[in-house]
């Protein structure tokens, strides 16, 4: 069988993480203080632990599940911290155990011929329809939630809940369109933390979750790319 191996890209953007956040850290934040600090800790882990995570994702590995279990449990506590509540809750419930779900999803689904990646399929046009009326109806019942429990950029904490729910789904299920969301979660996210940033939400570490969904925004991009090479040969 097959293993799965990590590309010239998939190094770029592991390295792009450690040295960005390390460079941050020096020459932004006091490095002293922060290695004392819970959220550096948080944030920089989360980091590296994302990246490996949507990395093997990308990949159609089944690897990526077990270091999203890892990110998700260290990304809700942040989320808790810094007020983001639709997302706390996203990742620390729906997300965590999405990660066993989709692991024996993946088994079932089975892999592409003899190597490890998963057999990748694509929407009909009556399920992206169906996928989109959802997403705006559920959109605007999580902003009115999320508004009366008094959380924190509600807008976006709604948008990125929502779509992050539906990608998460199509992941499990093995679909192509799902890069489509995450790209789109991605560049939500990073506004979300610059915003949360500026007004003085966050922690004085938001920065780095803002690198660390850059390199994320980037994974998406390759990995639409390979999973439509992978459905075309699932064909």
């Amino acid at each position: 069988m097959k293993r799965t191996v990590l590309q010239p890209f998939d190094w770029f953007l592991i390295a792009g993480i450690l040295v960005t956040t390390m460079l941050y850290s020096i020459l932004v934040a006091d490095i002293r203080l922060s290695v004392h600090s819970a959220d550096w800790w948080i944030t920089s882990i989360c980091s590296i632990v994302n990246i490996l995570c949507v990395v093997l994702s990308a990949k159609g590995s089944r690897l990526n599940f077990l270091f999203g279990i890892i990110y998700n449990i260290l990304y809700a506590i942040y989320c808790i911290r810094t007020g983001h509540l639709g997302n706390a809750a996203v990742y620390g419930v729906f997300f965590l155990a999405m990660q066993f779900v989709g692991y024996a999803q993946w088994r079932k689904i089975g892999t592409r011929g003899d190597g490890e990646q998963v057999a990748a399929r694509r929407l009909s046009v009556r399920g992206i329809l169906s996928v989109s009326g959802i997403s705006v109806a559920a959109v605007a019942a999580v902003y009115f939630i999320l508004r009366a429990l008094g959380g924190n950029d509600v807008v976006f904490d709604a948008l990125v809940t929502v779509v992050c729910i539906i990608a998460q789904v199509l992941l499990t299920f093995a679909y192509v369109e799902q890069w489509y969301l995450w790209i789109l979660v991605n560049i939500l996210t990073i506004v979300m933390w610059v915003i949360s940033s500026f007004r003085g939400h966050g922690t004085g570490y938001d920065a780095i979750m803002v690198i660390n969904y850059s390199f994320t925004l980037i994974n998406s991009v390759n990995g639409l790319r390979v999973w439509y090479k992978l459905s075309r040969q699932t064909i």
